[in-house]
């Protein structure tokens, strides 16, 4: 090999280096930024983290109606709408038949995160549910199972259920449902603080209500004051599970999960029954 050859070939081994180099930086900083875009959408305002004085619910739990398990709700500001719960848990639903048993909502499950790993998952019924409860006529909400251990993973499970949402029509709130889940201390949320579930809360509702939907929150009333505090969370709905004859939550609300054991013909297993109190417009 010449000199002259050897140069060339020195010359285009150098060439290459630095190409790939500068190929390496300018995705470097195409990721920087994406990055930073990214985080600058994924803003909420610190004035959304503020503790408000408690409302509490105007309902005279006296006019509760029972027929069997449905249960209903009058009186001269607000009436009352039976629904239901659903996720791959109930299995294949015949929502026609749904329909025909009085169901006029239901809040479908849109996925969840693990509580070990804290992997993401689309609910495998989730669109044929919503397709199902759709074609017939029946309102359909949604809700998220959170497994989220900081912000990031909040907005994380937020982009997911605004991607599956896209081009759906959807009738009532979109629902943020973090329970501490797992044996013993395994779960992913267990170790969080109360403050820090509470951060994570209004991160996860504000996040859902800048993608245009209505947020919600859902937990049992035992648990709603041991996982958060819930004075932050006065802005927004709340699903409350009580699973007795009547809720005994002072605070406000707009839905109770009354039971788990219902029996809804088209769904073959059991499933949990809700009602939801409407205001009565003037």
């Amino acid at each position: 090999m010449t000199k002259r050859q050897y140069r060339r070939r020195k010359n285009k081994k150098s060439v290459f280096g630095i190409a790939v180099v500068t190929a390496i930086l300018v995705f470097a900083v195409f990721v920087l930024m994406f990055r930073l875009r990214q985080n600058a959408l994924r803003h909420v305002p610190e004035d959304k983290y503020v503790s408000l004085p408690f409302e509490t619910n105007d309902y005279d739990m006296d006019n509760l109606v029972w027929n069997d398990q449905y249960v209903s709700y009058e009186d001269e500001n607000y009436t009352s709408r039976f629904g239901i719960d659903v996720s791959s848990h109930n299995g294949t639903i015949d929502w026609k038949r749904v329909k025909d048993a009085g169901v006029e909502f239901v809040f479908i499950r849109a996925g969840y995160r693990g509580n070990s790993q804290g992997k993401l998952h689309v609910d495998s019924q989730f669109e044929n549910n919503y397709r199902g409860a759709k074609e017939n006529g029946i309102d359909v909400g949604v809700y998220f199972f959170s497994q989220a251990v900081n912000e990031e993973e909040a907005w994380e499970e937020v982009e997911l259920v605004a991607g599956l949402l896209e081009g759906k029509e959807v009738d009532l709130p979109v629902v943020f449902d973090m329970e501490e889940s797992g044996e013993g201390d395994k779960g992913r949320v267990k170790p969080i603080s109360r403050d820090d579930k509470t951060r994570i809360a209004v991160t996860w509702l504000e996040a859902i209500s800048q993608k245009g939907y209505k947020p919600m929150i859902y937990n049992s009333t035992s648990l709603f004051d041991h996982l958060f505090s819930i004075g932050f969370l006065q802005n927004y709905d709340f699903w409350i599970a009580q699973y007795y004859h009547k809720p005994t939550y002072q605070y406000r609300f707009r839905v109770w999960q009354y039971t788990n054991e219902g029996v809804i013909d088209g769904i073959s297993k059991n499933v949990d029954l809700n009602l939801m109190f409407v205001k009565k417009t003037d």
